[in-house]
């Protein structure tokens, strides 16, 4: 199934964090099918004052030597999160730290300031769903052995003026051949935009077929989650509900 928004990203590189304590990994753990134990090694809490926010953190061994960081967000206020659907983030390109990114782009239920200080969002995709977070090789605190991993360091990767390079037509060429569900909505009539109106506001435009909503937002520029946070993670909800008849 498909959510088809066009982001964009300008990676930069991820600050230095020395660790209070050794790497846990748990891919041991889980191997040796001992679930419970990876997932109490992992819990974290108490990261507001006040705000009883859980979340797990840990690494995956994904090969000896390399190992990548992950960070996973149950959904707020709900005993009931196993049930719930699994937003999986992961940011684009080397350089770029995708748990910084959630941090920022309100992914979570808590930001950072530029001076390092914790406030609490209200309007995080996890007031909808789980939220995975993992880190790219070499970014963050994702770490390896093996050289052919490179180092990124500073370099802007992806900047916004790459967006009218987007092929947007190749894109729906791409899904017109490909065999879902869906795939005969996009040949039709009825794949033509409405708008999206929010608590009173126009947020976009959106058309829509079984498993795949193409969304234009307003007043966005090419980082919607960055400056439409609220709004969008609405429409994201609502397609995941309706797509998986939640």
């Amino acid at each position: 199934m498909f959510l088809f928004l066009v982001f964009l990203f300008l990676s930069l590189s991820s600050p230095s964090f020395s660790s209070p304590s050794p790497p846990l990994y748990i891919t041991p753990l889980l191997q040796s099918g001992q679930y419970a134990q990876a997932q109490s090694l992992s819990h974290l809490t108490g990261f507001l004052p006040g705000e009883p926010v859980s979340s797990y953190s840990a690494f995956f061994t994904i090969a000896e030597g390399t190992h990548l960081h992950f960070w996973f967000h149950p959904v707020e206020k709900d005993e009931n999160w196993q049930s719930k659907p699994v937003a999986l983030w992961l940011q684009g390109g080397y350089g770029l730290s995708t748990i910084r990114g959630g941090i920022q782009e309100y992914l979570i239920a808590y930001n950072v300031t530029p001076d390092g200080l914790v406030g609490k969002y209200d309007s995080g995709l996890t007031q909808y769903m789980n939220v995975l977070m993992i880190d790219n090789t070499r970014v963050g605190f994702s770490h390896t052995q093996d050289p052919s991993y490179p180092i990124v360091g500073s370099y802007a990767l992806i900047a916004g003026q790459y967006d009218g390079l987007l092929a947007y037509q190749g894109t729906i060429k791409s899904l017109r051949s490909l065999d879902w569900p869906g795939s005969d909505c996009l040949n039709t009539e009825t794949f033509s935009r409405s708008q999206i109106w929010i608590s009173g506001s126009l947020f976009g435009y959106i058309r829509r077929c079984p498993g795949l909503w193409e969304v234009l937002a307003l007043r966005a520029s090419h980082v919607v989650q960055l400056y439409q946070p609220a709004p969008l993670w609405k429409v994201v909800a609502a397609f995941v509900k309706e797509t998986y008849k939640m």
